[in-house]
């Protein structure tokens, strides 16, 4: 709180004398304040704040530590011999209509928990069909996520389309598709077909690796047509077990990249997020790869921008991939270099930072007509920086929260954040005059090789 132009001195006089009893006696009462009289009214709130202050630099301030903000430094591990274990609850999106998932998103989804990544906390997600996820609210279509887009998951960053199909001949009259080229192995009884001489509204009612049943004649008789199983292609997600150790599943079912004049490929691969120990993994089940032409999806992560990055290369081999030298990197995906049955990818954050071992101490305010200026002793321990708080109460702002990036200026915690950063002084501005402020300081630690807020 400052106390106006006629007794800023006086409230640097205030405390001068009670800095030196709050350091050591942490029971001082508010009537030991000086400069009691008539005159000073706000220069007691001023000293009270003090004592409050006081207090919770011991109580409050002992354990703020969290996570780092770049994805660059998340550790990156492979298992060859891992497994899929496919969901089968939680929320279907499947296109039920005569068109496929094709550049779909879903915006705005509920993880199911906190999940702290890149700097930030967030319990929402959003899903983009071309085999990636955003931690936001929001996202866009992209075939190249990790160069352009922010907070990006993603397993298989290219263009996708959630469909199955087979190349065939037809013979007007009868339901069978004799099939030549391509699998079926993705395909399902009950599933929408396309193509010439395949009537509207036919269904698939018996498969077999060879050939198709439909539910209605062929039209026409023919060779070398691409028969489609349009709504095929299903995601679905999943958040499974119980605080705190639940986990995100965001799971492709029978993808393909995106092309018209050949077999399709059957992608089925998920995407986790663990909420006990932040780690993201990815788990592929890609059953069948048609085309000997490379694809090249990007696999990892981006941080708030896309500088920060944390990419997967490799032309050769799924199974031992190098680190991407930059956020366009990518993995070459074809008939002849795809991922294992089970390979999971996983992105694990480093040790968080170990809390500030001391406190700072000895705060000095200074008034001035419209403004606050302060300043205080490191401790010893030398914390990488400092989050300054100000409330117009006596009532603690609520803690710092681990991942969680404070800005100047905004309104958090229950009051103002005044500043963040190694200085060991602030100024609060565009204050009113009359008016009780409270300042509390919160140490954290945080750096490249570990977790820490910013």
């Amino acid at each position: 709180m400052w106390c106006g132009k006629r007794q800023a001195a006086s409230a640097t006089a205030c405390l001068k004398k009670v800095v030196p009893i709050l350091l050591f006696n942490q029971n001082l009462d508010i009537f030991n304040c000086p400069l009691m009289d008539g005159r000073a009214i706000y220069l007691f709130k001023f000293c009270f704040m003090r004592k409050i202050y006081s207090l919770l630099l011991v109580g409050l301030l002992a354990a703020f530590s969290g996570y780092a903000q770049n994805v660059s430094s998340y550790a990156f591990s492979s298992n060859s011999s891992g497994s899929y274990s496919p969901i089968t609850g939680g929320t279907l999106i499947k296109n039920t209509s005569t068109t496929s998932i094709d550049d779909d998103v879903y915006n705005n989804l509920d993880i199911g928990f906190t999940f702290s990544y890149a700097g930030t906390s967030t319990n929402k997600f959003s899903i983009n069909a071309n085999g990636y996820i955003e931690l936001s609210t929001s996202t866009l279509s992209s075939y190249a996520p990790t160069s352009v887009r922010t907070y990006v998951v993603s397993a298989l960053g290219t263009d996708l389309i959630g469909r199955q199909f087979v190349t065939g001949s037809t013979t007007s009259g009868s339901k069978i598709v004799t099939v030549t080229l391509g699998s079926t192995a993705g395909m399902t009884v009950g599933d929408l077909l396309t193509g010439t001489g395949i009537a509207s509204g036919a269904t698939i009612t018996g498969l077999t690796s060879s050939s198709i049943t439909m539910s209605l004649n062929a039209t026409s008789t023919g060779t070398g047509r691409n028969i489609r199983s349009i709504n095929c292609g299903t995601i679905r997600y999943e958040t499974l077990g119980s605080a705190p150790n639940r986990t995100l599943v965001v799971q492709w079912s029978k993808f393909s990249r995106y092309i018209t004049n050949q077999p399709s490929d059957n992608f089925n691969f998920q995407i986790r997020l663990s909420e006990s120990n932040g780690a993201i993994s990815f788990v592929y089940n890609n059953t069948y790869t048609y085309s000997t032409t490379s694809i090249l999806p990007n696999v990892g992560l981006t941080g708030a921008a896309v500088s920060d990055f944390n990419t997967r290369s490799t032309t050769t081999s799924w199974s031992s991939t190098t680190a991407g030298a930059n956020n366009t990197a990518s993995c070459t995906l074809s008939s002849t270099v795809s991922p294992s049955l089970g390979l999971t990818f996983t992105w694990s954050r480093p040790s968080s930072c170990s809390s500030p071992a001391s406190q700072p101490t000895s705060l000095l305010l200074n008034s001035l007509a419209s403004s606050i200026s302060g300043s205080f002793t490191a401790p010893s321990s030398t914390p990488t920086g400092y989050l300054v708080v100000r409330t117009s109460s006596s009532t603690p702002p609520t803690n710092p929260t681990n991942g969680i990036s404070y800005v100047a200026g905004a309104s958090d915690l229950g009051g103002v954040i005044v500043s963040t950063g190694s200085s060991t002084s602030f100024s609060s501005t565009s204050l009113s005059p009359g008016t009780p402020y409270f300042f509390w300081i919160f140490p954290y630690n945080s750096g490249s090789s570990c977790f820490g807020p910013i």
